[in-house]
């Protein structure tokens, strides 16, 4: 792993910041959190999700089975 790699890895984004990325509303990642399907740190009264918990989540939900349309 590069170093490069390692402080991606620790970044740190805010609820609303992973909103943003992931073009959620803040109450969807609050549920995504409270539901434990997104990682998360509590840094006192404040959630904080890292770069590589957004990663795993997006891998996660990418690793599913596409849905089929049905036959008409």
């Amino acid at each position: 792993m590069t170093a490069e790699k390692k402080q991606d890895d620790l970044k740190m984004f805010s609820k609303d910041e992973v909103a943003e990325r992931l073009k959620l509303s803040p109450m969807t990642v609050h549920r995504l959190v409270r539901d434990k399907k997104l990682g998360h740190y509590r840094i006192g009264s404040r959630v904080m999700t890292s770069a590589k918990h957004v990663e795993e989540f997006l891998r996660r939900r990418c690793e599913r089975t596409p849905r089929t349309k049905a036959a008409a």
